[in-house]
């Protein structure tokens, strides 16, 4: 007989390994799991991920048009220089 593992998300695991997960087994949502206990914590659906990402690069965009549009690079010394 032959037992599968259910595919879950850790709660302390990165994002970007859960969304690796998501990508191989072509799940949508999954649920989170605490590693101490195996209690359930919640739910983390690609659709909550893709909304999230949406409004940072929103307010990136806004951060960028009050400074003019001109990007802030650091050298290695870390002094900004304009782009």
């Amino acid at each position: 007989m032959i037992e599968h593992q259910p595919v879950v998300a850790y709660e302390d695991e990165p994002l970007r390994v859960i969304l690796f997960r998501m990508a191989e087994t072509g799940l949508t949502r999954l649920p989170v799991i605490a590693r101490r206990d195996g209690t359930l914590v919640g739910m983390l659906a690609l659709i909550d991920l893709l909304i999230a990402r949406a409004r940072l690069l929103e307010a990136e965009q806004r951060r960028e048009r009050v400074l003019g549009g001109r990007l802030r690079l650091f050298d290695m010394f870390g002094r900004g220089r304009a782009a």
